[in-house]
């Protein structure tokens, strides 16, 4: 973990977890009220009174100056208006390919990386919600049945309860390689020629439902049972379930070379497209009309502790289903995070979204993104 040196206790956890330029933009936009933010039409009047603009304009100076590397766009969102929207101009890839510099804007689609993760979950639910999905208690292998081989009591004992809370209990790790070395669990997975029965043929490491570990591999299993489940490959499922009733029209998820979308880290969506996945949560899992498209009661279970994932005195940082949460912080949040700076973080207290992405995959100072961006964002927003 040296590579995580000099940063905060905090954001050296939030480094670890997500692992697995010039402005072009610093107005401070409002949408008349929820159904504008979800198809993302600004109105030209500016907000200049809004109470947080020096703290606004401080945090933009300080990203206008370079002061914190490659931050390629932020969001802020709160009661419903959007008092932040900037876009950069920095280097990116997709997924590992280099795309060289890019200047971005509302139109310019990013990597968001395992907030995939974070996806793959509301559409669980709403497979769950269709009838398609029965009980979490349900073997994992029950929907693995060619797997002769592997259908053994012990390992008939990981469920899909175990998946959601990554302490599925099978070997794995993301963090002692970079995602750019075979060693690491993800990149054999996504290199292997059948990736499910390399998940489910790892060692158990840990008794199901008893030990959590950050793994692309439970995230990649759970896409398949959304897609065996509802017959419909998750991507498309997405497409019609999700995205298409919260207006998201543009976005790309990347498949491997079977034509499996990458579940783990493929999706690349619109910063403010993140952000009406933060609101639909804030909102319940309604749309503007009041139509329901992920359940409340899912929502409420997926960003409810189910597992501690690390101890800090300051801030222990929990998990529920695919979402991290920090319930015990200074203010708390839930979140869906990638490698790199890729944020889509969830204030309930504040009624705020806050949407950011960045270029610093793998990199050592993706944690300034947490420490000097979103904290500090936060900080603003609650002072009176």
């Amino acid at each position: 973990m040296s590579s995580t040196l000099g940063m905060s206790r905090t954001s050296r956890i939030i480094w670890c977890f997500a692992a697995t330029g010039l402005l072009a933009s610093a107005l401070v936009f409002a949408y008349p009220r929820f159904s504008r933010v979800f198809h993302a039409v600004l109105v030209s009047r500016v907000v200049s009174d809004h109470s947080n603009s020096v703290a606004l304009d401080s945090l933009q100076r300080r990203l206008r100056a370079g002061d914190i590397p490659n931050v390629h766009s932020v969001l802020v969102i709160q009661h419903d208006q959007v008092i932040a929207e900037w876009y950069f101009e920095g280097t990116d890839e997709e997924r590992g390919i280099p795309l060289g510099v890019v200047k971005f804007g509302p139109a310019t689609l990013h990597d968001v990386r395992s907030v995939t993760k974070s996806i793959v979950s509301l559409l669980f639910g709403i497979a769950i919600a269709d009838h398609a999905i029965g009980s979490l208690d349900s073997p994992v292998l029950d929907y693995f049945p060619e797997y002769t081989d592997l259908q053994t009591p012990e390992r008939r004992k990981i469920r899909l309860r175990d998946l959601l809370t990554m302490t599925s209990g099978l070997h794995w790790d993301e963090w002692s390689y970079p995602y750019t070395d075979i060693r690491n669990s993800e990149i054999t997975m996504d290199r292997s020629p059948d990736r499910y029965r390399y998940i489910l043929s790892q060692p158990i490491d840990s008794a199901p439902g008893t030990h959590w570990r950050y793994s692309g591999g439970d995230a990649a299993l759970v896409a398949a049972v959304v897609t065996r489940s509802t017959k419909v490959p998750i991507d498309i499922y997405a497409g019609k379930k999700l995205f298409a009733p919260l207006g998201i029209t543009k976005f790309v998820w990347l498949k491997d070379r079977q034509g499996i979308p990458f579940a783990a880290s493929g999706l690349r969506l619109l910063p403010r497209d993140m952000a009406k996945i933060g609101l639909l949560l804030l909102h319940d899992g309604r749309d503007p009309s009041g139509h329901q498209i992920v359940s409340e009661s899912w929502l409420r279970e997926s960003t409810t502790p189910q597992v501690t994932a690390v101890e800090d005195k300051s801030c222990t940082i929990k998990y529920g289903y695919f979402w991290w949460l920090g319930p015990a912080c200074k203010t708390p949040w839930y979140a869906a995070m990638g490698n790199g700076g890729q944020y889509i973080w969830v204030v309930p207290s504040l009624d705020t979204v806050i949407v950011t992405t960045a270029g610093l995959y793998n990199s050592r100072v993706q944690g300034r993104v947490h420490d000097e961006v979103l904290n500090p964002l936060v900080d603003g927003l609650n002072q009176p």
